[in-house]
């Protein structure tokens, strides 16, 4: 439809997931607000619940209800606060779960030792962190709980807008 209208569309089909677990899939306007589409469908949020954009290999929390709602953006769900699994800070085990699951063959244990320090350049030379395709596999199977998917794209993020400049 882009190509015949010869314009982006203006909306997307979003997977929506309550706490309960259940699923909807909804046509909405790209631009709308998270806030707008728990009303609409009368989510009860409460003060811990986490709101994750994306899915549940690579979604983020979202820490506001006015985010809007992206054109990258395909799935929404709430996770009720007493199933959302406690933050730790555990330090990588080097237990290898994440190097033996990686699609790309990368290094993932060294390059989590890199990005926790913010060493982002140094990963990104010596452990070739732009081949991550941030599947998000590494942090489902990390048993320390480390956000591995987030720490490459802030290191990513960082690294493109420095070359950038």
């Amino acid at each position: 439809e882009a190509f015949r209208l010869k314009r982006v569309p203006s909306r997307k089909i979003l997977t929506v997931i309550d706490k309960h677990q259940k699923k909807r899939m909804v046509s909405i306007k790209t631009g709308t607000h998270v806030k707008d589409i728990f009303d609409r469908f009368k989510f009860e949020l409460h003060e811990m619940d986490r709101v994750v954009v994306g899915g549940p290999m690579t979604g983020a929390p979202i820490f506001s209800e006015n985010h809007p709602i992206r054109a990258t953006i395909d799935g929404l769900f709430v996770q009720d606060s007493e199933s959302v699994p406690p933050i730790n800070d555990y330090p990588c085990t080097n237990c290898g779960k994440c190097v033996r699951i990686c699609p790309v063959h990368l290094p993932v244990n060294m390059l989590v030792l890199l990005l926790e320090s913010m060493e982002y350049h140094t990963a990104a030379e010596k452990y070739d962190l732009f081949s991550c395709i941030e599947c998000g596999l590494c942090s489902y199977v990390c048993m320390s709980q480390i956000p591995i998917t987030q720490y490459i794209e802030m290191a990513k993020k960082d690294v493109g807008f420095r070359n950038y400049r």
